[in-house]
C-alpha cells in the first residue's frame, strides 16, 4: 500500500486475444510513503489502455502525470504491479476521490487525506 505521484505514463506490453490486441500502459509512480510493504522509491503499475471505451469498472480512468494516489497493489507481470479491485484512490485538494465504485468508495469519498492515510496505517499494522 503506497502513497505515490504519477511520474510517467507510457505504452507497455500488448497481448493478442482471439478477438483483439489488448494494449497496456506502464505507469511509473514516485512513492511518497509506504503504508504497508517493502520500502521502495518507485513502482510501475500496469493498466489496460481502454482507448476511451469502458472495458471494466476495475480498470478505472487513465492515470495522468502529476496525480497523487493511495494504491493497494499486488504483483503483476514481471516487475509491474496492478491495483486490487477498489484499490485506487485519487488524492485531490486534500481529499479522497475513489476511482472505482463500491462500498469502500462510498465510505471514504470526500474524507480528508490525512485521516484516510491514518486509518489505513492503523488497519495495516
Amino acid at each position: 500500500i503506497v502513497v505515490a505521484e504519477v511520474a510517467e505514463v507510457k505504452p507497455g506490453r500488448s497481448v493478442q486475444t482471439r478477438e483483439e490486441t489488448l494494449q497496456f500502459n506502464d505507469v511509473t509512480l514516485t512513492v511518497e510513503q509506504v503504508l504497508k510493504g517493502e520500502e521502495t522509491a518507485s513502482v510501475t503499475v500496469e493498466q489496460l489502455e481502454t482507448g476511451g471505451r469502458p472495458v471494466s469498472a476495475e480498470v478505472g480512468p487513465p492515470y495522468q502525470e502529476g496525480q497523487r494516489y493511495v494504491l493497494f497493489l499486488q504483483p503483476g507481470e514481471g516487475d509491474r504491479q496492478v491495483t486490487v479491485p477498489q484499490g485506487r484512490f485519487l488524492l485531490e485538494g486534500g481529499e479522497v476521490e475513489p476511482t472505482q465504485p463500491g462500498d469502500i468508495a462510498q465510505e471514504v469519498e470526500g474524507m480528508k487525506e490525512a485521516q484516510f492515510i491514518r486509518e489505513i496505517q492503523q488497519l495495516s499494522t
